[in-house]
């Protein structure tokens, strides 16, 4: 009897926890979603499935964390206009660097400590849903400006450098030269001057830039482009017959280059070095080049020892 008086009362416990649970849950269903408010940083609920294609709009990149919090284990960094593809969001905002917005959960496949993390976080108030095209970045070493620009897939520095390294030069020693065409720097120089963050273009780098102004497909290195220039010298500044369009806002100036001591080519032809020399422990390295008298833009050889301008592009 005292077993069936048991069991009796174990059922009905079951049925009041059950009933209540249902309540409960019932009760929350019906509930209106909370405002988005601000909220600490170690957020870690995520909402449904958003999906969607956005861009890093930081010059300074964007860290990937193993979580969505600041206190996560960071697992590299994506690098400006960056394409990534959103998986989840989490389902509050956080304030981070006076920016409100979500943690975004993307693909990562990144192994850290021996630990595979197939996924990251990103914060993304620093994500776009429009590649960024252009902006302004401060060289942390002198706190000159430079504007720069995306073109394709590459982000390039809208103007020459003008970093006073060691050895550097402004055209005809005059300092106005220097705001207006950046200084000349020998290869070796050259190759150590772009600000961290950026590095001397390859002459692979150059034949990318050349081949998508001008849309033609070859791969050819060093590639020759028979209209890239127009596309990439600035509305004036040139020689007369010599200004491009500035289509992508590149605006290529011919600084031209000192050799021996001696100032040539300024207002007649751009050169900006490249990484790759000529040949392995060579005298020469290549260089990007155009000129006034044609739309031509290719790379071409000159001495290491020469004084060229420099045109930095995001690592």
């Amino acid at each position: 009897m005292n077993k069936i008086r048991f069991i009796s009362f174990t059922a009905s416990l079951v049925l009041a926890i059950t009933f209540i649970l249902s309540c409960e849950d019932k009760e929350t269903k019906d509930k209106p979603a909370p405002a988005a408010v601000a909220v600490p940083e170690t957020v870690a609920a995520v909402s449904e499935n958003v999906s969607k294609i956005m861009y890093v709009n930081d010059v300074k990149g964007l860290n990937m964390r193993s979580e969505p919090s600041i206190d996560g284990v960071k697992l590299g960094a994506l690098p400006y206009g960056t394409k990534i593809q959103v998986l989840e969001k989490s389902s509050t905002p956080v304030k981070i660097d006076e920016i409100t917005d979500y943690w975004y959960k993307i693909d990562a496949n990144v192994t850290l400590g021996g630990k595979v993390y197939k996924h990251s976080w990103v914060f993304g108030g620093f994500l776009s849903e429009n590649p960024p095209k252009e902006g302004t970045f401060t060289d942390p070493r002198d706190g000159k400006k430079y504007k720069f620009v995306r073109i394709g897939e590459q982000v390039w520095m809208a103007e020459n450098l003008n970093f006073a390294a060691k050895g550097s030069v402004c055209k005809d020693n005059n300092p106005d030269n220097c705001a207006k065409y950046g200084r000349l720097y020998d290869w070796k120089t050259a190759k150590k001057s772009c600000p961290k963050g950026w590095h001397l273009p390859s002459n692979e780098e150059w034949n990318k830039l050349f081949r998508f102004v001008d849309g033609d497909k070859g791969t050819e290195s060093p590639y020759e482009s028979k209209t890239a220039g127009k596309h990439l010298k600035a509305v004036s500044g040139w020689n007369d017959s010599g200004n491009g369009t500035d289509e992508f806002g590149f605006s290529a100036l011919p600084g031209g280059l000192s050799a021996g001591g001696f100032f040539n080519d300024g207002g007649y032809g751009g050169y900006w070095w490249s990484t790759i020399e000529y040949e392995k422990n060579s005298s020469f390295a290549y260089y990007g080049y155009m000129s006034y008298i044609n739309d031509n833009a290719d790379c071409r050889t000159y001495s290491k020892s020469n004084l060229l301008s420099v045109r930095c592009i995001k690592d």
